[in-house]
């Protein structure tokens, strides 16, 4: 078992389809351990090395994207990206001050894309990479359990790239003095979250025996995370593929998935109103736990919605990059976290977001739950309909990608697939085996 295991993660194969295997599995590496990585480039003074990780996902884009257009017709789904990205870089050049802002903006969001566009590619990789990454969120999980009892030399380190000053992995306490734990990554977030895409890997796309205590296991690396978005979100999985696998409660599934992305348009709408009408109601534990979760009613999401309303349009929204990573660079007076995925998608492409997120939900009846493939997607979106009412879940490269694999299944036109005479990211061999 351990042979068969190892030979899936390490098979060579110099196809050029193997290739960018290795180069995708590559860029998720350089998050895992890019604390420890950002530790001895600053010692061998190779800081430059930091960005190889930008050239591999711009490569990926750049390959999965224009491969297609030698056949000189852009699939659907490539047409409704670029449209997007055409309509919220215009909006972005009438409210932004910086046409940097936008191309930074569109950066943020280059995994994403990559996902939805590499549809077919996962496809015909996915036993390599699940295995990789399973691989990943097991190392992972060790250097979660080696940071809780030993300080890492990389924790909080600081130095200078171009005169700013860059961490190395961010050591952070939170309301009752808990703190972050990091492990081999950056930061806890990014931590939790390979764990968490490591075990929705685990369940629904690996042969490997024991797979539920072993996430199980990963679980309580997670929970040590104190990441309480993807806490919930790993336990939202991990209860998915049980009562999946004794054929029970799946239609609550998928209406526990619409009521989550209702809230998140909702929630920020009452922001206000529930902040005052619970804030002097939670003491003790209960004031720790929902600490972060006030800051956002209080401050991140009344703000961000000024921010729109007020430095934007109400209806077209901001433009690319206009709120968040991108907004932090080159907008720092004005930054506002989003913390909400109904609120960024708001920010960038404005009344378009409420269509988007309603089409996801109609378009959840298409995944078949007796499809593991199909599963998977719907695992990641359920966690990630979780993650949404209080992140911004597709600026984690890690997991906006498979958000994109996600979207990808989710807005097929299935009949547009199959009048397709060339290989593009629908995958028609993909939906075939649907079919069989």
């Amino acid at each position: 078992m351990k042979t068969k295991f190892l030979n899936k993660v390490f098979e060579i194969d110099l196809k050029i389809e193997s290739v960018n295997l290795y180069f995708l599995v590559a860029f998720f590496a350089f998050y895992a351990f890019e604390g420890v990585l950002r530790y001895f480039f600053s010692i061998l003074q190779l800081e430059p090395l930091l960005y190889v990780k930008d050239l591999i996902i711009l490569y990926l884009i750049i390959y999965f994207f224009f491969e297609k257009i030698k056949y000189y017709k852009l699939s659907e789904i490539q047409f409704y990206i670029v449209l997007l990205l055409t309509y919220s870089s215009l909006i972005g050049l009438i409210y932004l001050s910086s046409f940097a802002q936008i191309l930074f903006g569109f950066k943020v969001l280059i995994p994403l894309i990559v996902g939805m566009v590499g549809f077919q590619f996962f496809i015909k990789n996915r036993n390599k990479l699940s295995y990789s990454f399973i691989a990943l969120g097991m190392i992972t999980a060790f250097g979660v359990l080696l940071d809780l009892y030993f300080p890492l030399p990389w924790t909080d380190l600081t130095f200078e790239i171009g005169g700013v000053d860059v961490q190395s992995s961010q050591e952070v306490f939170v309301a009752g003095g808990f703190g972050r734990i990091s492990g081999f990554a950056r930061n806890w977030s990014v931590s939790a979250m390979i764990m968490m895409v490591s075990i929705t890997h685990l369940l629904f796309l690996s042969s490997v025996k024991w797979k539920l205590p072993i996430s199980l296991l990963l679980f309580v690396m997670v929970i040590i995370t104190t990441n309480k978005g993807i806490i919930v979100g790993t336990f939202l999985v991990i209860s998915f593929y049980i009562f999946k696998r004794f054929k029970i409660g799946e239609h609550i599934y998928r209406f526990g998935y619409k009521i989550l992305i209702a809230l998140t348009v909702l929630l920020p709408f009452f922001a206000g109103y529930i902040y005052s009408t619970f804030q002097g109601q939670l003491e003790g534990i209960y004031r720790i736990v929902f600490n972060s979760l006030f800051v956002r009613f209080s401050e991140n999401w009344p703000e961000a919605l000024e921010l729109i309303t007020v430095h934007g349009n109400p209806l077209l929204g901001r433009g690319l990059g206009s709120i968040a990573a991108s907004q932090k660079i080159f907008e720092a007076n004005l930054y506002n976290p989003a913390d909400n995925y109904f609120l960024y998608l708001y920010a960038i492409v404005g009344f378009i977001s409420v269509l988007i997120l309603v089409l996801t939900i109609v378009h959840i009846r298409r995944l078949n739950f007796k499809n593991n493939i199909d599963a998977f997607c719907f695992a990641i979106l359920l966690a990630s309909g979780l993650y949404a009412i209080i992140g911004t879940l597709i600026e984690n490269p890690i997991f906006g990608f498979f958000v994109g694999i996600a979207y990808a299944r989710l807005f097929l036109d299935e009949g547009f697939v199959k009048k397709l005479k060339y290989p593009f990211s629908g995958m028609p061999i993909y939906l075939k085996k649907i079919n069989n």
